[in-house]
């Protein structure tokens, strides 16, 4: 546990030290400006990730709040539509999971 940790870690930080590619907006950003998602290792600016957790949480869909790369649509890790949403979206998004987790 401690050693994978270590590696994401070291994964994140040399993830923020290189420009990246947004495939959504189609624009090179600084590492700092990206996320690197956790389920799937794919990245997009913040701006982007900002906009998709939005527009979903907003409304309702949050089971379509997924890696927008082609062909892969892993869900985002709830603590990074946290980092990308205000609280009061956040709480939203939460309830919403809730919701749908006691529905099924």
């Amino acid at each position: 546990l401690f050693f994978a940790r270590c590696a994401r870690r070291r994964a994140e930080t040399d993830f923020q030290r290189q420009p990246h590619h947004c495939g959504v907006c189609l624009t090179e950003v600084p590492g700092c400006r990206a996320r690197l998602l956790s389920n799937c290792g794919h990245g997009l600016c913040i701006d982007c990730l900002g906009r998709l957790c939005d527009v979903h949480a907003a409304d309702g869909e949050v089971s379509l709040i997924r890696c927008p790369e082609p062909g892969c649509h892993a869900p985002v890790h709830p603590s990074e539509v946290q980092a990308a949403l205000d609280p009061l979206l956040f709480a939203r998004y939460e309830r919403l999971l809730l919701e749908r987790s006691l529905a099924a």
